[in-house]
């Protein structure tokens, strides 16, 4: 193996971000809260799944000049190559670079917020309603930020967190199961924010028999 493509691997290898979050796993959640089920091993599943894509898009967004170590997580000055004097982590910056382009780490402000807040809050969360809530929560910041599809931020929250194509995201958030049983203000967080975004609402519907 020549030198460059050994050091290719070997930088690839030292910047692991976290995948984005199983459609199909939020989903099973979902229908298993319907049920008034409290499944733990599957909400705490799906809620450091997400706390994981929160940190890895938080820690993408460190400031101009900067990047952060995925040895120890500290601040660094984007040099070529970056390089941790804490614990010897580094890395070349055009594999740093490569790791992050296209890879939807962009926020709008308000979504930044919403992770923000997410991945301070989520670690604290200790019963397994707190912890749906909180989950939940960050959802329909997902659901609310398919408006700024629509704006100069070109991509919602959904995209940055949860696997998928736009597209996809739009019929799958639309299709979440919701019903009695379903854990205390999470029905009615999703018909409040139904009936504060008709328009949005109509559009979901739309793109989703597109879809089908």
């Amino acid at each position: 193996m020549e030198a460059n493509e050994k050091q290719r691997l070997d930088d690839v290898a030292r910047i692991q971000w976290p995948p984005r979050v199983s459609r199909e796993k939020i989903r099973q959640l979902y229908e298993t809260d319907a049920k008034g089920i409290y499944d733990e091993e599957l909400i705490d599943d799906v809620g450091w799944a997400l706390r994981s894509r929160c940190d890895s898009l938080l820690a993408a967004r460190v400031g101009p000049g900067h990047a952060r170590c995925h040895g120890c997580g500290a601040t660094l000055p984007r040099t070529d190559p970056i390089c941790c004097d804490k614990c010897g982590w580094s890395v070349s910056f055009g594999a740093y670079y490569k790791s992050i382009k296209g890879k939807q780490f962009s926020l709008s402000p308000a979504a930044h917020v919403a992770v923000q807040k997410y991945a301070q809050a989520f670690p604290k969360a200790t019963e397994p309603r707190e912890k749906m809530r909180l989950i939940d929560l960050l959802i329909h910041r997902c659901h609310g930020s398919l408006e700024e599809a629509e704006t100069a931020h070109g991509r919602p929250l959904a995209c940055n967190l949860i696997e998928g194509k736009l597209g996809q995201l739009i019929a799958f958030l639309d299709t979440l199961a919701y019903g009695e049983k379903s854990t205390q203000g999470t029905r009615e967080t999703y018909t409040k924010w139904r009936e504060q975004n008709i328009f949005v609402a109509e559009r979901l519907h739309r793109t989703r028999r597109e879809a089908g």
